[in-house]
């Protein structure tokens, strides 16, 4: 697989597991409740971020 065909791939499972964090939390107890859940939804989309720009810089 290429460098940049694999920070899609970890970007895109980044966002989809940050994604579940935030429904389990939301269907077992309060988002609002859940600091810690949240602030790591917020770092792994931070995260997939990065490497969606890592992604882009490369291509150009």
């Amino acid at each position: 697989m290429k460098p940049r065909a694999l920070l899609d791939r970890a970007a895109a499972i980044i966002e989809r597991e940050a994604e579940g964090i935030r429904a389990a939390h939301g269907t077992f107890g309060r988002w609002d409740d859940c600091k810690e859940a949240k602030r790591d939804h917020d770092e792994m989309l931070r995260i997939a971020a990065q490497l969606r720009q890592a992604e882009a810089f490369d291509a150009a």
